[in-house]
């Protein structure tokens, strides 16, 4: 769970997301991979996604969604409206996001999980991975923070 506004609590729950307004007490919910999300009418709130893996949520209305393998990806959209700004695709590795994690407006940090747990830093708004270093840990339980 994570604030992807001042007001919206973000739940992931498999492939679904609900957007908890902790002041109306409505919910909005999107089933990812799902061409008809109960509360996305016509389609409109289509992420390029089969799957969820982890989530992250930044100061300016910001949301990273990073899919699980086979070819794992993160797409970094607008909230409300869901709108995709990046696509990042790696075809490097097929281990999936153990945890990602904003860095300051411009940076995504990436944990792959077994069997890599490479540490990777994108410039996510050119869509270019600046950096992939090896941790050399095996521990199933590290998240970034």
């Amino acid at each position: 769970m994570k604030f992807v506004s001042k007001d919206v609590l973000l739940i992931r729950a498999g492939k679904t997301l609900i957007f908890y307004d902790v002041g109306t007490q409505k919910e909005d919910i999107l089933i990812v991979g799902s061409k008809s999300s109960p509360n996305s009418g016509d389609g409109e709130h289509d992420l390029p996604l089969e799957s969820i893996g982890c989530v992250d949520c930044c100061d300016i209305d910001l949301l990273a969604l990073a899919e699980q393998p086979p070819v794992p990806k993160v797409v970094i959209c607008l909230y409300p409206e869901l709108k995709v700004l990046a696509t990042l695709n790696d075809n490097s590795c097929s281990a999936a996001y153990k945890s990602i994690l904003f860095l300051r407006l411009e940076y995504l940090i990436g944990l792959r999980d077994y069997p890599a747990f490479d540490l990777i830093v994108w410039a996510w708004r050119i869509g270019e991975k600046l950096l992939v270093i090896d941790t050399g840990f095996i521990q199933p339980n590290q998240y970034l923070k």
